[in-house]
């Protein structure tokens, strides 16, 4: 897993988000905020100055705005 989120997390970069750097992140069980209940690997692009090192705390992004962004990375993961 960590090899594939390595080739994410330059294909990111070559995707021109510019990002400083990445935290890769799993949580194994519900106490430690598991909600997909499968391996799975977070590959969250981090900036200078962003919420100091702490995930995403967010709501949801309609699809359609993530679309565009998808395509700029999977471009560059041919």
């Amino acid at each position: 897993m960590m090899a594939v989120a390595q080739k994410i997390a330059r294909a990111i970069r070559l995707a021109g988000f510019q990002a400083d750097g990445f935290n890769f992140r799993t949580n194994a069980g519900v106490s430690a905020g598991q909600t997909v209940f499968h391996a799975h690997l977070h590959v969250v692009p981090r900036f200078t100055g962003d919420a100091g090192g702490q995930a995403h705390q967010g709501g949801r992004v309609p699809v359609g705005e993530l679309e565009p962004l998808a395509a700029r990375i999977r471009a560059q993961l041919q």
